[in-house]
């Protein structure tokens, strides 16, 4: 019988806790570091040869004395330590708080636990007192089963203390709670202490408040703001320095979340993607233009994501097959390439001296939108002039990635009043719920190049390197002349000023009457330094607050309401359990001071938290 309840204690230790073991949730286990998967292999390998050896003293040199003993010490020693757990905050159950049980018994305390009190029945059955041992033994057993409290297990987790949650959906402003952290999820909010066991780093944050990261729904990184490609290659160390910096001035500014809304080739965001430190980054495939429209500028791509659309004006080179150029083929390409969102244009161009780009027909656009549609993306369509809009909404497209900030033959007079064909075209898209992105420091970004003062704001040193504000410094004035020619600066900035009023106005039209807004900026929007990564997503928020947005609606925006129009909702948007920990820690209320966003005390991304002071360009040149 001995040998019988000897194997049995060895089957447990050396055969089943390997197969139990071997596995993600303890060898392979990417939440465990390097050195314990070290001590667990190195736990596994010496019981398991240690089973071995018994097993040969017991069935073949008939032994069962020592096997005994090796085996009360391998069992015993198991139960001794889960005894003293509370000790050095060991704990039976997984990372995620679940054990496996048995009668409500964690199986390893039950199997070892009964394997040790038959152990000790088969070493002491020839002594005088196996009773009181048995006794001992057992109740040694029936203590380590006892009921424990509710904990949760971390190994590098963080867990936030003392948060009072900002909810954007309602602006509810929550008690001081606890908010756990597991690699880059939220696993607990609540006001209730967890019974915390392991290794986690603690962020008190008294008198601050927790919001959820931002997101910036159009932005395009892929290249080196204002400059052209000729310019990159002759300042390389500045692309360098630009492209290093660029993820952290987005996140120095609260932007955890990015969506490029212009990538012709998604291979381009590799340089940003590498980046150790950087925001969540979503993208449109290669953006689906009507053939030969406005946009176009992947020709040279083996299969140009163009839309064929019939045009006598405008001939498609015969060498592109038509049927890979059909809205179906485009969206199918742009969801395989991994984007989230089909990006459209409508755009007749902006010069009236010259023919007008051709634009989608609206049989044509209902075919994108349905095949958009149909390979779960977004359909975003490039369209800032009235006529576009007029278009577009009618169209029901999800977004319209600019505002309406070209009135065409209206403009802005002094009483300020929205013309009532502009009123009737932004009614349209309240009335089909299109998502309506203002943009409004596309204008603010052009108009800069006007300002002499601009690029002596000190924020700009801390999301823009050095040398390239020296080089936009000593080349102001070539840039302005790219873009606005001989054109006299006090008259384009008369006339920006008044279509960024225009387009405000539209905004606040929006609010007002209950209109699907959005947050995205487009930066950079055009060749101009007016669009700083992450700054101009601060910007857009005091030109919203200068519109007269309530603060609610502004951190809403950008944040919940933007994620459901992408379809990102389950992950971004809230400070809830189960979304991503992209969390922004801040030393002012947003609902009541706008510089809020401009006083952050720590960015939390990917459950990773950082000062924000690591994050400025200027700290990382010093």
């Amino acid at each position: 019988m001995n040998k019988y309840i000897i194997t049995f204690s060895i089957l447990l230790y050396a055969i089943a806790v390997p197969i139990l073991e071997i596995n993600d949730t303890h060898v392979f286990n990417p939440d465990w570091t390097p050195h314990v998967r070290i001590h667990e292999v190195w736990q596994l390998i010496t019981n398991s040869a240690i089973g071995l050896l018994c097993l040969w003293l017991v069935w073949v040199k008939k032994e069962t004395k020592i096997s005994t003993l090796l085996s009360m010490l391998i069992t015993g020693g198991f139960l001794l330590a889960f005894a003293l757990k509370e000790l050095y905050g060991g704990s039976m159950k997984y990372l995620d708080g679940s054990e496996k049980t048995l009668f409500g018994i964690n199986i390893g305390i039950l199997g070892f636990g009964i394997a040790y009190v038959l152990l000790l029945s088969t070493f002491f059955q020839k002594k005088t007192l196996p009773k009181q041992f048995l006794f001992l033994a057992l109740l040694v057993f029936l203590g380590s089963c006892r009921t424990q409290k509710t904990e949760i297990q971390l190994a590098n987790w963080l867990v936030i203390e003392n948060a009072r949650i900002i909810s954007p959906e309602d602006q509810a402003l929550s008690p001081e709670s606890y908010i756990v952290i597991k690699g880059d999820s939220i696993v607990y909010i609540g006001t209730d202490k967890p019974n915390l066991i392991g290794h986690f780093k603690t962020i008190d944050a008294t008198g601050k408040y927790i919001i959820p990261g931002l997101i910036d729904s159009h932005v395009h990184v892929t290249g080196t703001d204002a400059l052209s490609d000729e310019e990159e290659l002759q300042n390389p160390e500045i692309v360098t320095t630009f492209k290093e910096q660029l993820p952290k001035s987005y996140l120095y500014f609260g932007y955890t979340t990015l969506i490029d809304l212009g990538t012709a080739k998604p291979e381009r965001l590799a340089d940003f993607q590498k980046a150790e430190i950087r925001p969540d980054l979503y993208f449109a495939g290669g953006g689906a233009v009507i053939g030969n429209g406005y946009g176009l500028s992947n020709w040279n791509d083996e299969i140009p994501n163009f839309i064929y659309q019939e045009n006598e004006d405008y001939p498609i080179p015969e060498k592109y097959v038509k049927e890979n150029h059909t809205p179906k083929a485009v969206a199918e390409r742009i969801a395989a390439s991994g984007a989230i969102v089909l990006k459209t244009y409508y755009e007749p161009g902006f010069d009236p001296t010259q023919p007008p780009f051709p634009t989608p027909s609206k049989e044509l656009m209902a075919e994108i939108r349905q095949e958009a549609h149909n390979n779960n993306l977004v359909l975003a369509v490039h369209g800032n002039s009235l006529e576009a809009h007029d278009f577009l909404g009618q169209a029901q497209v999800d977004v319209i990635a600019h505002g309406l900030w070209n009135w065409g033959n209206h403009r802005l007079d002094s009483n300020k009043a929205i013309p009532e064909e502009i009123k009737k075209v932004l009614d349209t898209e309240i009335e089909n719920k299109v998502g309506y992105m203002a943009t409004l420091q596309v204008i603010n970004g052009l108009n800069a190049l006007t300002n002499p003062d601009f690029l002596n704001d000190p924020e700009l040193e801390h999301v823009l390197p050095s040398g390239l504000i020296d080089y936009y410094k000593s080349n102001m004035d070539g840039m302005y002349a790219n873009v606005f020619g001989g054109a006299p600066k006090n008259i384009i900035a008369a006339n920006f000023n008044r279509i960024s009023n225009q387009g405000k106005i539209n905004l606040k039209y929006m609010y007002d009457h209950g209109g699907n807004i959005l947050f995205g900026t487009d930066t950079p929007s055009s060749p101009t330094y007016g669009n700083p990564p992450g700054y101009n997503g601060y910007l857009e928020m005091l030109e919203m607050e200068q519109a007269a947005i309530p603060l609610g609606k502004i951190l809403a925006m950008a944040t919940i309401e933007t994620a459901k129009a992408f379809q990102l909702d389950k992950e971004y948007g809230t400070v809830e359990t189960g979304k991503k920990a992209n969390l922004l820690i801040l030393n002012k209320n947003p609902l009541e001071d706008i510089t809020a966003y401009n006083s952050i005390e720590q960015v939390v991304i990917h459950g990773v938290s950082l000062n924000r002071n690591m994050l400025s360009a200027k700290e990382i040149q010093e």
